[in-house]
């Protein structure tokens, strides 16, 4: 015990002086993971995602997974620098033992319209005003395909003619595609690809509008062709800000449909492969005044490949109450035709206290969990109790401490750190969590690190 004690106790004390890095990464999916929300295998796709840059593929499981709301934000403008500049990344995640389960490294150096990633990820990129070219790791971002792809080391390239973009990719398997765009007007378009290997070809049909992406995928010998569409949108942040609308609200939907077997360079979750009709539905809605009124909902439906039926799922959470003293309620339903074979109540509180650019945040929460081969009253004696705290200054970072008690068991519990830093050259965030069962001591279970030198 020892042994496999020290590694991840050095590591914890060498590191917790950094932390911070990003918003919505790496700690909320480790979060969820910790919690019991997604399982170990959709934390791994989460992370790989994240790691490729598919933000918005990344919302759209996590919709599902973790049934949140999150809408990709908008990718800021290239900036055209002549000074060299960029950064070096570090992350890494350490099991129970202090061993690396897996990391990545990431070199990016960017001058004037070039840009040059090395590492887990290595590509080198040239972007102009509708010219684009990439040499090396290619995937769904640089193919601008709306359904995520296979990784392919290659070329491929992109350049305007008119209204019409034309591109093309070739890699080192002789796997080719060309791509051809019609630009009706801005935010508006319409893509076809033709894909063909040595042993398959494949086409795709692309419409973009704001707010809504539809992509249709055909392969021979397919008698459904895979189908993603995507729909969005969310209260003008302009109205808002002129105080002409005294609510926000997000929405969010996102289907796949496909038949046994998929586009050879298709690159789906497993939960969208197991499923021939997979569907998300989100709704957020908040109110602009003291009270912070919130409501929200998120709905999940799947049908199995091998089934007629609908396993579905639906979450509503409320919340109400100012910065001092907020009040939450969620309630969710698993497969409702079955009359909620599993279903969940959490009730929580949070205050936050804000001096200046450091908020103080303190947050407690308990959860009830209910199965038809579990009666209630036995789960409301178990339930999952979680408290927390956190200080967060806009100019360094934070820290947040967090102790959980699975079945409100004081010899059962869960203790998880999470300490950050960030500043215009430096950011880092280091998650750490121990564990101590009903029987036995104390262990570290996981643990991540991120390490990004800007310069």
């Amino acid at each position: 015990m020892r042994k496999s004690f020290t590694p991840f106790l050095i590591a914890a004390i060498l590191l917790a002086s950094y932390a911070f890095g990003e918003g919505f990464s790496e700690a909320n999916v480790f979060e969820w993971w910790d919690d019991g929300i997604v399982t170990a295998e959709e934390a791994e796709e989460l992370l790989a995602l994240l790691e490729e840059g598919n933000t918005e593929e990344v919302c759209i499981l996590a919709e599902s997974y973790a049934q949140i709301t999150c809408i990709t934000p908008n990718v800021s403008t290239q900036n055209l620098e002549i000074t060299p500049h960029g950064y070096i990344q570090w992350k890494g995640h350490m099991d129970s033992t202090g061993h690396l389960v897996n990391h990545y490294e990431k070199l990016q150096l960017s001058f004037y319209r070039y840009t040059l990633q090395l590492g887990s990820h290595n590509m080198l990129s040239y972007k102009a005003k509708n010219y684009e070219a990439y040499f090396g790791k290619i995937s769904t971002n640089e193919l601008h395909s709306i359904i995520p792809t296979d990784t392919l080391w290659g070329s491929a390239f992109r350049f305007p003619l008119g209204n019409f973009r034309l591109g093309a990719l070739l890699d080192t398997s002789l796997n080719m595609q060309g791509h051809i765009s019609y630009i009706l007007s801005k935010g508006v378009h319409v893509d076809a690809m033709l894909w063909k290997s040595t042993e398959n070809k494949s086409g795709t049909l692309q419409f973009t509008l704001p707010g809504f992406k539809m992509s249709t995928w055909f392969q021979p010998n397919e008698t459904i062709p895979l189908i993603k569409i995507q729909s969005s949108e969310r209260a003008s942040k302009k109205a808002i800000q002129k105080n002409e609308s005294i609510f926000s609200y997000t929405r969010s939907t996102n289907i796949y449909v496909h038949g046994n077997t998929v586009p050879e360079h298709a690159k789906l979750s497993s939960s969208i492969l197991k499923n021939k009709l997979w569907f998300t539905q989100s709704f957020t809605f908040a109110s602009l005044n003291k009270y912070n009124i919130k409501f929200g909902s998120n709905i999940r439906a799947n049908m199995p490949l091998n089934a007629d039926t609908l396993n579905n799922r639906i979450q509503v959470n409320a919340g109400m109450g100012p910065e001092i003293f907020n009040a939450g309620l969620i309630v969710s339903c698993t497969d409702i035709s079955d009359n909620c074979s599993q279903s969940s109540l959490k009730l929580s509180a949070s205050s936050n206290f804000e001096i200046e650019k450091q908020t103080l945040q303190m947050n407690g929460s308990a959860k009830i969990q209910s199965s038809k081969q579990k009666e209630f009253s036995e789960s409301v004696k178990e339930p999952r109790i979680e408290t927390s705290i956190a200080y967060l200054d806009i100019n360094a970072g934070k820290a947040k401490f967090s102790v959980i008690f699975p079945k409100a068991k004081p010899n059962e519990f869960t203790l998880r750190g999470e300490f950050g830093l960030g500043s215009k050259y430096f950011e880092s965030n280091f998650i750490a969590e121990f564990v101590k069962k009903e029987i036995g001591k104390i262990h570290p279970n996981k643990a991540f690190l991120q390490a990004k030198l800007n310069f």
